[in-house]
């Protein structure tokens, strides 16, 4: 199911009194089932799933939220935008103000600190001030390198420059009040007061003003006297603090807030935390009618500062809107599972996003109340009962058909009870609501997503387009551009250009053998003639498979035994074992049987199910520790040349086996490379796995692998502390010494876990290095971001948008003055737009190396990992770290047997 679209439950919700009032819905007697909805009553018994709440709010507590109004419009009136009361909507509010790329501060900030609109008195934050902290290791000097052909590019940024005649300016104030007022909604009122002294934008947190022109006449400190409404007076004082510079948090809470009022003045729909927003409009959706789906196209944008100018980041998203709605899927999951188990089936609505049919409003299904229908009622200001049927026909004049469907429960936000809205509950109808997101049958259709990527893979000059559509209509909004001109600013109209570098095409050593990577990075061609880096020895296996798939077994071996022999693998043809079925009892049978001491384990499978997969691995990791490979059979079955599977297969197993396919020049000596990642265990609850690999050997041939479970972030800390020094023997073990330099890529780490990382993590990396070698740690520490909406284009000589070629590195202008950070495209693709990676550099203490340095060698690793012959996003030892983790989360669920840490068991 799709994620929860925050901060949208309020916007007009059903049902409500004529003048908005909350009203809160009765029970009314429940009237038996229609035929065609004949087990939609609840059955007798049920009891409700554990980690769900054990019913309902109490009466007092279920309201409908009021409608209409937005979380954003509700903000700027507290903003005093054009002169508003500050009375905005009440209802729930407003997700995070960014998250990872998404909105304006790249998740440094949420909504939660950024306390606007009328009722937010209660639990808001202050506005957080200051200078944004530099994440910069000490004593670097440059950022920039240098080597490379220098290429023209292009990106996903459009300029915010200052308007002719102004300049961007905020000023902060304090502010007072005589008597003191305890009471923050008094202060908010009080302040709104003059809000045509202090401008149509302004940003108050109970304490401090920040307002784009001086207050009055400028002077440091101005004194007003404002009525109350019981009569009294009350001395409001501003107090100049001064002005804020673009490198203040507060800056980037109000480009998110500007944002955020700029998208729905162009009628786009927030859906989700990640402040996405949609066009949800008819003629704007993209449909897939053989599939009953619907793509709404959409944006996320953000603004910050750069590395000299005021960028907007704009990304391009595609939400699924499906055709049928809860109703329909209810009554699919009744005829599926039965009457009686139409509850706990349904369990599975829980935290899915739905669309409204008749106002295309996102909800987050928090609960199904199986006790209300249509024809229940709930009273009206003037104490008459209306039922639900009636008020959908009034208020929206669509038509009720199914009578005994449940009522669907969204409940308010965090952020909205954070600031202190009143409790309310949306009552929706499974019948109006439309599902969205895709399920586990539409996820495993090959068809489908086929057709999906046809619709969603932009190619980069069609993709750029869409990025432009998007500042026309902003610039063509007269709504917009008076809220961007009240500021100083304007947009350019194009997309940015810069100047970036290409490094180059890498060599690739197979043992001496010089291979050309090629300007595409792809050396697949080279596999099937070149003698690997280094060969293991392969001469005890077996290969397992069911009676029914011998035939393919054999074909498959007399395919290993023609590839394998050109790769100089120590090799020996397999013993066959056939079971008499494809359960999971009866490999693990011949697994015990027969397969104690062998060399790997080769298992046959007729189809991919997780149980059985699952059980195997655990038993072949864990309990009888033995290398393992799994084929499907229908992989060996394909049109395609049997070899060309064969040959993939041996190269994997060698690597399994400790061996490796090729290796690269890495000059720098005594280094140890270090990457890490993270995966939610699947099965433990709160449990996450962790998982670090580490290069033994100067070309990345040989590797040590750890991995542990943590729950909260001091664990993952000490744990990781833990791995280090594992890692550390292991290569002392191979190499007599301790390494003299460390790089650490850590992947999985959001923008806003910077600071947290660096000061835990960094330092307990440290501390456990001293204390191992007794030597001062010279490490690198990088953070490795792969979702990011940065997107780079390469310009032809026409002007026109194409994919930059592997190697492109950016360093400039688009990084951040905070970070010691560079985009980097590493793959070529054949569909769309490729995604570069960003990586930043937290900790640098002396290893000596340059920006070029660090550019090459990550790089170079990105065409380390020995199951693809082609580079990949990220360096190698994240790329089988996150492998790692995967296998443990999600089929081992515990640490697997340390005889396999220094071979690749998890490929």
């Amino acid at each position: 199911m799709a994620g929860r679209a925050r901060g949208r439950a309020r916007a007009v919700p059903p049902p409500s009194t004529d003048d908005g009032r909350p009203v809160r819905p009765q029970g009314a007697v429940r009237p038996g089932p229609p035929p065609g909805m004949a087990g939609m009553a609840p059955p007798p018994g049920f009891t409700r799933p554990a980690g769900r709440a054990s019913g309902l709010p109490s009466r007092g507590e279920i309201h409908s939220a009021p409608g209409p109004g937005s979380s954003v419009s509700q903000q700027m009136q507290q903003l005093s935008l054009g002169g508003g009361n500050g009375n905005g909507a009440a209802g729930n509010g407003n997700g995070a103000a960014g998250n990872g790329n998404g909105a304006a501060g790249n998740g440094r900030q949420t909504a939660s600190e950024v306390s606007v609109g009328r009722g937010s008195v209660r639990g808001s934050r202050a506005y957080r001030t200051g200078d944004i902290k530099s994440m910069k290791p000490q004593n670097l000097n440059k950022k920039q390198g240098t080597k490379g052909a220098a290429v023209q590019l292009s990106a996903n940024y459009f300029r915010l420059a200052p308007s002719s005649g102004n300049a961007f300016m905020v000023h902060h104030y304090n502010v007072s009040f005589k008597p003191e007022q305890d009471i923050e909604f008094d202060r908010r009122r009080l302040v709104s007061h003059h809000r045509e002294l202090l401008g149509n934008w302004y940003l108050f947190d109970g304490a401090s003003a920040f307002v784009f022109r001086r207050v009055g006449d400028g002077s440091p400190l101005l004194t007003l006297t404002t009525p109350k409404p019981n009569g009294d007076n009350v001395e409001v004082t501003f107090k100049h603090v001064g002005e804020v510079r673009s490198s203040d948090y507060i800056v980037l809470q109000i480009f998110s807030i500007l944002m955020r009022t700029s998208m729905e003045k162009l009628q786009l729909k927030l859906i989700g935390v990640r402040r996405e927003y949609y066009d949800l409009s008819q003629e704007a959706k993209m449909s897939i009618p053989r599939h009953h789906i619907d793509l709404a196209p959409g944006y996320v944008a953000s603004i910050r500062q750069n590395e000299q100018d005021l960028l907007m980041n704009v990304g391009v998203r595609h939400k699924v809107i499906r055709n049928d709605t809860v109703l329909d899927y209810m009554m699919k999951v009744r005829q599926d599972v039965g009457s009686d188990n139409l509850r706990t089936a349904c369990q599975d609505l829980i935290n899915a996003t739905v669309i409204t049919k008749y106002n295309n409003e996102t909800y987050r299904i928090d609960d199904i109340d199986w006790e209300r229908n249509p024809n229940s009622t709930f009273p009206m200001k003037d104490g008459s009962e209306v039922r639900y049927v009636d008020y959908y026909s009034k208020k929206w004049r669509v038509k009720i058909t199914q009578m005994t469907q449940p009522l669907l429960v969204s409940r308010p936000t965090k952020q909205a009870r954070r600031r202190g809205d009143e409790v309310k509950l949306a009552m929706l109808i499974p019948e109006l609501c439309y599902m969205t997101g895709i399920n586990e049958a539409m996820r495993n259709d090959f068809n489908l997503k086929r057709e999906m990527l046809r619709v969603t893979s932009l190619e980069p000059q069609r993709l750029a387009d869409r990025y432009r559509l998007l500042i026309r209509k902003l610039t063509s909004n007269a709504d917009v551009m008076r809220d961007i001109e009240a500021w100083g600013l304007e947009f350019e109209r194009d997309l940015i250009r810069f100047t970036g570098r290409n490094i180059g095409e890498q060599t690739l050593l197979m043992q001496g053998v010089e291979v050309p990577a090629g300007q595409q990075a792809d050396w697949g061609n080279y596999l099937k003639s070149n003698a690997v880096e280094k060969p293991a020895c392969l001469r005890n296996w077996v290969v397992i498979a069911p009676a029914q798939e011998q035939r393919v077994a054999q074909d498959f071996i007399a395919g290993m035994n023609k590839v394998i022999r050109p790769m100089r693998v120590q090799y020996d043809t397999p013993r066959l074992v056939v079971t008499d079925s494809d359960r999971t009892q009866a490999y693990q049978a011949k697994i015990q049987e027969t397969c104690r001491g062998v060399d790997l384990v080769c298992m046959i499978f007729p189809n991919n199910k997780a149980e059985r997969y699952n059980s195997l691995k655990k038993l072949l990791c864990c309990d009888l520790p033995i290398p393992s490979q799994v084929i499907l059979s229908k992989t060996l079955q394909k049109g395609k040349s049997n070899l060309a599977v064969c040959t993939k297969v041996a190269g994997q197993i060698n690597c399994k086996l400790g061996g490796a396919l090729w290796r690269v020049q890495i000059p720098v000596k005594g280094l140890m490379i270090c990457g890490y990642d993270a995966y939610h265990d699947s099965k433990l609850k709160g449990q996450s796995v962790g998982a670090v690999i580490a290069s033994l050997d100067s070309g990345c041939t040989q590797y040590f692998s750890t991995a542990y479970h943590h729950g909260t972030r001091q664990e993952i800390s000490n744990k990781l502390g833990m791995a280090i020094e594992k890692c550390l023997d292991a290569y002392h073990a191979l190499n007599g010494a301790y390494p003299e330099k460390i790089i650490f890529y850590r992947d999985g780490v959001g923008e806003g876990q910077i600071d947290q990382v660096k000061d835990v993590e960094v330092a307990m990396l440290i501390q456990r290095i001293h204390e191992k070698t007794g030597l001062p740690p010279r490490l690198a520490f990088i953070v490795v971001s792969k979702r990011i909406n940065t997107r780079i284009f390469e310009m032809d000589g026409r002007g026109q948008y194409m994919n930059p070629r592997p190697g492109t590195v950016v360093d400039n202008v688009i990084t951040c003055p905070e970070f010691y950070d560079f985009f980097l495209v590493s793959q070529s693709v054949r569909q769309g737009t490729v995604c570069p990676t960003m990586y930043n550099i937290i900790e640098d203490t002396g290893l000596g190396l340059l920006p070029d340095h660090y550019q090459m060698l990550t790089y170079r690793l990105c065409h380390m990992y020995f199951n693809w012959p082609g580079t990949v996003r990220v360096p190698a030892h994240c790329q089988m770290a996150h492998k790692l983790a995967f296998l443990t989360g999600q089929s081992l669920h515990k640490e697997a047997d340390a005889s396999l840490s220094t071979k690749q068991y998890f490929l």
